[in-house]
């Protein structure tokens, strides 16, 4: 065996070569008489080790043992750390039973959907919209694919407003607020669009529920997001506000399907005219700018308003007053109205109905308690990425009902997710209620902020891809494909 550098070759002998053990050679050949006396020195003191595993030859200083050098110790780390992946792995797989066992996947035998649209504007104007629209897209293309595509929109005008609105207030380049009222638009008619994609291709599945729903769970806070950029809320209590609508309103609904088996839509309600709404307002916020919204009532209709409300009152006071009422007023009253006589028809405890909502309000008290501690600077300086975060756990929390509503198990009791929430609150409210120092500061709420935003990622999306697969492998069906067309 020889080893060429610089024009000088090292002889190797007396190798005895053993299967099991490392074998070290301590026998240096001279080296040939043209090497320098640098060479010399460079190679004095040193021992070659010859290794088994990958046949080859290490160098080492006397007394010291290189880096590249496999000891048992290493081996044993190695080993080691290999185990607690497969640990981790395994764990993981074994949450896909748990997240949606046998008997649910039996239960999708059992599934029929069932939804009423009492609203005229769907029945008579966006109706035949939705029908020419479908007839754009490819008999090829699944319909969770479209549904994806539609909620890729919002996320894209997401993008944008981190980059071009991250602190929620603006003003901006024009076309951001008509972009993010194109988006909600597509968003809108995509959504609409899928489940008719789904009955022309013969594909309508539970999946296909699941899956439109747990986007539309998702989009509760990119919109919020997205909307408040485009109203220029700032990060303040008001993109709170109109986050929370958001989320109550879709909850209570979600809540009301379980319950009654039906997906019930009034004569005004969100996915209709709420959307609709939303798009007029982004777009007027790229005609007039941002800055309409925030300018006095009276600016408007004139002083004679300032005989009812005060002078300090604003558009945007007057846009957030009839979002709660249309939502807390119109909407979620009726699905309390709901789930009473369907829990009556059906011999089912009302209160237990009701006791079964503790754990969102649960969630909800906890977001408040963090963003309003004195303590907190997430409202403040970090609202993108908090109502991100509290809007994946909204989005576990309403997925998991229509999961147990496509499957027909029990109202699922508490999401383990909302307990990072609820110890954020804890931790930054200690020093109020304690009277003692701050445990977290500015640094290291942002730092513990981002934790439970990766967690909530993975345990969110882990979920969700298992129970997808699940769904696929029991129904026979691909997800974002058609695996099995049929013929026209």
């Amino acid at each position: 065996m020889d080893i060429d550098n610089s024009n000088s070759t090292l002889n190797v002998h007396n190798i005895n070569h053993d299967i099991d053990d490392e074998i070290e050679i301590t026998e240096i050949t001279e080296i040939k008489p043209n090497s320098s006396a640098l060479l010399n020195d460079k190679w004095k003191n040193k021992e070659y080790r010859f290794r088994e595993d990958d046949v080859s030859i290490d160098i080492v200083d006397n007394g010291k043992e290189s880096p590249s050098t496999v000891t048992t110790c290493d081996k044993s780390k190695r080993k080691n750390r290999n185990l607690i992946i497969q640990w981790i792995i395994n764990f993981f797989n074994s949450l896909e039973k748990i997240y949606c066992p046998d008997e649910a996947l039996e239960n999708l035998k059992n599934y029929k959907y069932s939804s009423v649209d009492k609203s005229y504007v769907s029945k008579y104007i966006l109706k035949p919209y939705w029908e020419f629209c479908t007839k754009l897209f490819p008999l090829s293309m699944a319909p969770n694919l479209i549904t994806l595509t539609g909620f890729g929109f919002m996320v894209i005008n997401l993008i944008f407003t981190i980059i071009f609105v991250p602190d929620l207030e603006g003003p901006t380049y024009r076309w951001f607020y008509f972009s993010c009222s194109l988006g909600l638009w597509l968003y809108s008619t995509f959504d609409n669009v899928d489940g008719k994609q789904a009955r022309r291709t013969k594909q309508s599945s539970p999946l296909g529920e699941l899956f439109d729903h747990g986007c539309d769970s998702l989009n509760c806070a990119v919109g919020s997001i997205v909307e408040a950029a485009a109203l220029g809320l700032g990060q303040t209590y008001y993109t709170y506000i109109f986050t929370m609508i958001t989320i109550f309103t879709f909850f209570y609904s979600t809540w009301e399907n379980y319950y009654t088996g039906t997906l019930y839509l009034g004569y005004v309600n969100g996915p209709t005219e709420g959307l609709i709404l939303g798009t007029v307002i982004m777009m007027l916020s790229g005609i007039f700018g941002v800055e309409m919204w925030w300018k006095p009532l009276s600016y408007y209709v004139g002083t004679w308003v300032e005989s009812i409300v005060t002078e300090k009152c604003k558009l945007i006071d007057l846009l957030l007053v009839f979002m709660f009422l249309f939502s807390f007023v119109s909407q979620i009253p009726i699905t309390f109205f709901s789930v009473r006589n369907a829990c009556k028809k059906n011999g089912k405890s009302y209160l237990s109905a009701m006791t079964s909502t503790l754990p969102f309000l649960v969630y909800v008290s906890s977001t408040y308690l963090w963003i309003s501690s004195p303590n907190s600077v997430v409202l403040t300086d970090h609202q993108i990425l908090f109502t991100i975060t509290i809007g994946i756990v909204f989005g576990r929390i309403a997925t998991d009902i229509i999961l147990a509503h496509v499957s027909g198990r029990p109202f699922p009791k508490f999401s383990f997710l909302i307990f990072p929430i609820m110890l954020g609150a804890l931790l930054v409210n200690i020093p109020s209620i304690f009277h003692c120092g701050v445990l977290l500061n500015s640094t290291g709420e942002l730092i513990y902020l981002w934790v439970v935003f990766g967690i909530c990622c993975i345990f969110y999306f882990h979920w969700a891809i298992s129970v997808i697969r699940r769904f696929c492998n029991y129904l026979d069906i691909n997800c974002l494909t058609i695996k099995h067309r049929v013929v026209f």
